[in-house]
């Protein structure tokens, strides 16, 4: 399961849901399986097996067919499989300039992706999504009836009633109850994660292989990580968890003292922060840098240019050094199978950054997890939308 649940009272239909999204569960992760497999790695009855592959059959969800391969003496047995495209569900990105949406299927995949420009208010961007999805059958081919959820990842703070608060760049009021508004709208279930949050969840399967332990790190105009933990995302008591632009790494961010929305770490190595240094080290002439515009410098700029001016290439490094701490700290706290980095500025890492910090981590560390970009960052929150949504099983199937 990717997402924590919320506990309710136990009951035969509750119990009968809570087995079938394990049958389901199961045989997402290992593919065409037989019942007598299902049976020997899920602690369920043969009744409850049966029922549940039953009902998922019943559905459509799953198909069966012969094992060809099957060498033994006997009947061949029966091989279960998902047909990935039976149930659908509507992911949507919201982030700050753009809104990211996509179709994924019961498999995790996004099918169909596109993207609209950010309304200026929470209230716009409801009706952004309800147009979009009403009018999802104009963009994708699949029968529109088939959707059975939306996900929604938005920037800011989540509360466990789909609340936002402390969200970035979109105006509104400082609590905004998006799923409350969006099931006004929509016949379907809605549910609501940070962005972060469902990056990291779209990562669990990155190469092929299905992380328990990750942590996606989003360097972007703020930080983020986003926290998973024997395969459930990790929130905290007060759903602040991963807000590492608080974090402090130096004696003198004792002293900080806020003024706005950002924490000491954010203010250091962030991508406007990479920006301010090297446009210090403009202002300052530490050598010759005539000709850049201070204005125009990006982190991609620096890390672009810092093999030709000294001044950048010191600003960079001391800013590469400065992560490598962040990152070594949350492996010595965290123990991940994986990081994963994600947000804008990451996708202007070159290989020998990446290697400088994964240098810098295995020195650092006592057992170093694999470390790696995030393949297609634009793709991440949406699969981690059909998980969320797929987590919430026993909202949308009956």
């Amino acid at each position: 399961m990717s997402k924590k649940r919320k506990q309710g009272g136990l009951n035969a239909q509750s119990i009968g849901l809570h087995n079938t999204q394990k049958v389901l569960e199961l045989i997402r992760e290992r593919g065409s399986i037989s019942r007598v497999e299902i049976a020997g790695r899920l602690d369920l009855s043969k009744a409850a097996i049966t029922s549940a592959v039953d009902r998922l059959l019943e559905k459509g969800f799953l198909e069966e067919e012969v094992d060809t391969e099957h060498e033994k003496v006997g009947p061949k047995p029966q091989l279960i499989s998902v047909r990935p495209n039976a149930a659908l569900f509507l992911g949507v990105d919201v982030g700050g300039t753009s809104i990211g949406y996509g179709i994924g299927n019961l498999q995790g995949e996004i099918i169909k992706k596109r993207k609209v420009e950010t309304a200026d208010g929470w209230e716009d961007v409801v009706q952004q999504i309800v147009r979009v999805f009403e009018n999802r059958n104009q963009w994708h081919e699949h029968d529109q009836g088939l959707v059975q959820a939306i996900g929604v990842s938005v920037p800011g703070v989540v509360d466990q009633k789909g609340r936002v608060s402390f969200a970035p760049n979109i105006e509104g009021p400082e609590s905004f109850s998006i799923k409350e508004r969006l099931e006004e709208d929509v016949p379907v279930p809605v549910f609501v994660e940070n962005d972060v949050n469902l990056s990291a969840l779209g990562e669990m399967n990155t190469e092929a292989i299905r992380y328990t332990d990750l942590v996606f790190v989003s360097i972007g105009t703020g930080l983020g990580v986003g926290i998973i933990i024997n395969g459930e995302l990790y929130h905290g008591a007060f759903q602040h968890a991963g807000e590492i632009g608080w974090m402090i790494i130096d004696r003198e961010d004792l002293t900080f003292e806020a003024d706005g929305p950002q924490g000491s770490l954010e203010t250091k190595l962030s991508g406007p922060s990479l920006v301010r240094r090297a446009r210090e080290a403009v202002d300052n002439r530490v050598d010759s840098i005539d000709g850049i515009d201070p204005q125009e410098i990006t982190p991609e700029r620096v890390l672009r240019l810092r093999k030709d001016y000294s001044a950048f290439n010191k600003v960079f490094n001391e800013w590469v050094e400065e992560w490598s701490i962040v990152l070594n700290n949350l492996t010595a706290i965290l123990d991940p199978q994986l990081i994963v980095l994600g947000g804008g500025v990451s996708q202007s890492l070159d290989n020998e950054v990446i290697e400088k910090l994964r240098t810098n981590i295995k020195s650092t560390t006592q057992r170093p997890p694999k470390f790696m970009i995030s393949p297609d960052p634009e793709k991440a929150p949406l699969r981690g939308a059909t998980e969320l949504c797929l987590a919430e099983f026993d909202q949308w199937f009956s």
